[in-house]
């Protein structure tokens, strides 16, 4: 561990605290400190000398570094909320949605790694839907398809469930090069929609 007084090593960008929102500041923060060096160095004492703030200032906020970590992981589904929610073209069908959305899924796996691994940990969240409410907008995509025809009818949580376990799947051998081990190198886009061709014909037809 570097001290305090050095950069770190990976040329990580630590944002020094003005005034306003110190507890932000601190998300912030951690999820460069994770980017840097995972969870199991991270340091909340540390990162509060990066910020410029005294380590004390730091459980104003957070009792603990687990209490952090946890409120990292709640905005972490917040914004994977709002990437799933980005309204879509007019020009979508039913199935077309259900798609783009696992695009979107995979694709904030990819840009934010360090945050999805811990997301579906064991870290408490600050609320008991902020993990839960990410899923509506599939189920509800995935209801829809099956009254258009694009997906087979049935329980629209169970199908939802099926085509999340698949997503989840890619998410997670994207990020541990479980993929790349096996030779395949693909964007988010082209892993979804090449798998759905294969898994759900109908919703992606060629």
């Amino acid at each position: 561990m570097s001290s305090s007084g050095e950069a770190p090593a990976s040329g990580a960008k630590y944002t020094r605290y003005q005034r306003g929102d110190l507890r932000g500041a601190f998300i912030e923060g951690a999820r460069v400190m994770l980017r840097e060096r995972g969870g199991d160095k991270f340091s909340l004492n540390e990162l509060a000398r990066r910020i410029g703030v005294s380590p004390a200032s730091a459980y104003r906020h957070f009792a603990s570094k687990d209490a952090l970590l946890a409120a990292v992981c709640s905005e972490g589904y917040r914004e994977l909320s709002t990437a799933l929610l980005c309204p879509f073209p007019a020009s979508f069908d039913a199935g077309q949605r259900v798609i783009e959305l696992g695009i979107r899924y995979v694709q904030f796996s990819v840009d934010n790694g360090d945050v999805f691994s811990m997301m579906f940990g064991s870290h408490p969240l600050d609320s008991e839907t902020v993990g839960t409410d990410t899923f509506v907008p599939l189920l509800e995509a995935v209801a829809e398809a099956q009254k258009t025809g694009h997906m087979v009818p049935g329980d629209a949580r169970e199908a939802a469930v099926a085509v999340w376990i698949a997503l989840h799947g890619m998410a997670v051998l994207s990020l541990s090069g479980g993929l790349r081990g096996l030779g395949i190198e693909r964007s988010p886009q082209e892993l979804v929609r090449g798998t759905f061709r294969r898994l759900l014909p109908e919703l992606a037809p060629e």
